[in-house]
Order: structure tokens, then sequence, then C-alpha cells
């Protein structure tokens, strides 16, 4: 969750600048592979809380 609160906080400071597109762009694609990592470590812990 402070993955999501600090890209948060990030974007309004972008906002806030008035960004160009392709800054916000990849501000997004950023936050999506930290989302989608933070998925799969916690789907990698799950299968070996199952193993064990």
């Amino acid at each position: 969750m402070k993955i999501v609160i600090a890209g948060l906080s990030a974007l309004k400071a972008e906002k806030r600048k008035k960004v160009t597109k392709s800054n916000a762009n990849l501000f997004f694609i950023f936050l999506h592979i930290m989302v989608y990592t933070a998925i799969l470590q916690r789907n990698i812990r799950l299968e070996v809380q199952k193993q064990v």
C-alpha cells in the first residue's frame, strides 16, 4: 500500500508541475510495473506457504 500512496503523492506533484504527457505516461508505466511486481511477490509468498 505504501507504494500506491507514494505513487499518488508523486502524481499530485506532477500535476502541479503541469507535466508533459510523455512524463505522465512514463509515470503510469512505472506505477503499473510496481503494482505488478507487488502482486507477483505476494503470489510467490502464497505459493511458498502452500508448499510448507
